[in-house]
């Protein structure tokens, strides 16, 4: 059975639009990442074009890429007993993500990606990723320290919404995520925020109605 529907069925060639890569460079250099190291880069990230929904990695199967987001937006997952799914986070443009724990462990997990619209993504398989940090432990330990990174601040977001009044919560969403409140779905905002779709309805109708800010 395909562990990842957009790696095992969507063909994906080496990075072909130079401006891609200049986004890509722009954000490892960001990293530490010497020259030479985010040259290799040009290689062995694949360009590939998703539609909006699409099924980057399904839940309760090995998530086996790391993604850098060029255009689009993307959200992690989880899927209860019904048909019900909860937003755990959402990606947008610039942005490196995986499923830290199944990428890094080769294990399955009960989380998955959703493309939330169309867009472009680089993408490095896991197989590439593990053959290339083998002999090279300093471009091992920055990835590392990425992952990390980007785990803890997944985490440290949630503890935030999870002491604050729901108001609030889309109050810090708008200040920390502009982009991401004003492109994706309030289906999807609401999940992520832990608050009933129209309840978020609600908040928003009062928000205009003071001309707050949120279009």
């Amino acid at each position: 059975m395909s562990n990842n529907v957009i790696i095992d069925t969507i063909l994906y060639q080496h990075i072909s639009t130079p401006m891609y890569y200049r986004k890509l460079h722009d954000a490892l250099e960001g990293m530490g990442l010497d020259k030479k190291e985010i040259s290799l880069s040009k290689e062995v990230f694949k360009e590939i074009s998703f539609e909006a929904n699409s099924i980057l990695s399904k839940p309760g199967q090995v998530c086996n890429f790391m993604g850098f987001l060029i255009a689009g937006y993307v959200k992690t997952y989880i899927r209860k007993e019904t048909t019900e799914t909860i937003t755990r986070y959402m990606y947008g443009p610039s942005s490196f993500f995986t499923i830290m724990g199944s990428f890094s462990s080769g294990l399955p997990s009960n989380e998955g990606i959703q493309s939330i619209t169309s867009g472009t993504m680089l993408i490095v398989p896991v197989n590439t990723y593990n053959a290339i940090v083998a002999d090279r432990p300093k471009l091992q330990m920055l990835l590392l320290k990425l992952q990390i990174t980007l785990l803890n601040e997944v985490m440290e977001e949630k503890n935030i919404l999870l002491g604050i009044p729901a108001k609030q919560r889309y109050l810090y969403f708008l200040s920390k995520h502009p982009d991401l409140a004003h492109k994706v779905p309030l289906k999807d905002i609401a999940s992520y925020l832990g608050i009933k779709r129209q309840s978020l309805s609600r908040i928003r109708k009062q928000l205009l109605e003071k001309s707050y800010p949120i279009e």
